[in-house]
């Protein structure tokens, strides 16, 4: 487990950055299972892992957790889905934390890995996706894109299993693994490479690439965005 590199320098200590991909792998298996075939469609995995779970080849690295994006709407649904099960905590859950206003969703455990459930909407061409931070409870972000196309961000894929994988756009994912590579991070340099071996549209790259983009961070105190006549 030393052996595989990682981010986090204190990661034996609080569990961050510690799942292998085999790990990461089944519990996704598990998480799809539990969607059911409707759902599969309306959520996108994103993040490091993505690209390896398309390709079904292991990243040789650790993992901190497994995102996942979904329409805002659809978060009533799946909080319901996962809530009688025994992966969903009301500890990771920021309606715990939030009474009222925009449902930054929760995050799963399924089987010692952290999957979470991030809404996405769309206001005036704006793509707005909610991210709520469990280890600091009160604390969220939200991604904000200038958006020309939504099919830019988030698409299907046939996988390297033959199985079909709904996800942000390896365009979109490796713009993001670019932009945090600046910070001498090793293993975005190295799931940038892993996707540029895959291969992407250029096109749409360098859209991506050229968003005004933005991350809002806080309190939920702090933070107040008005998604009424939202876009989907």
């Amino acid at each position: 487990m030393n052996e595989i590199p990682n981010y986090y320098p204190n990661f034996l200590k609080d569990k961050r950055e510690s799942r292998t991909f085999n790990q990461i792998k089944r519990a996704y298996g598990k998480f799809q299972e539990l969607l059911g075939s409707y759902l599969q469609t309306r959520t996108f995995i994103m993040g490091g892992a993505a690209p390896y779970l398309l390709m079904n080849k292991d990243s040789k690295r650790l993992h901190d957790d497994i995102d996942v994006i979904c329409y805002l709407e659809d978060i009533p649904i799946l909080r319901k889905r996962f809530k009688d099960t025994p992966y969903y905590k009301d500890s990771w859950d920021s309606l715990n934390y939030k009474k009222g206003g925009l449902d930054f969703g929760f995050t799963l455990i399924i089987d010692d890995v952290p999957i979470g459930i991030k809404p996405f909407f769309v206001l005036n061409n704006i793509l707005m996706i909610l991210f709520f931070v469990p280890y600091q409870k009160d604390f969220v972000q939200i991604q904000v894109n200038n958006v020309e196309n939504l099919y830019d961000y988030f698409t299907k894929y046939k996988g390297a299993d033959g199985k079909v994988y709904y996800m942000a756009t390896l365009e979109f994912i490796k713009k993001s693994k670019d932009f945090f590579s600046l910070f001498n991070r090793h293993k975005d340099v190295v799931d940038s490479k892993f996707i540029e071996e895959i291969g992407i549209n250029r096109n749409i790259y360098y859209r991506v690439l050229n968003w005004g983009v933005s991350i809002i961070q806080g309190s939920y105190h702090d933070i107040q965005i008005n998604s009424k006549n939202k876009e989907m």
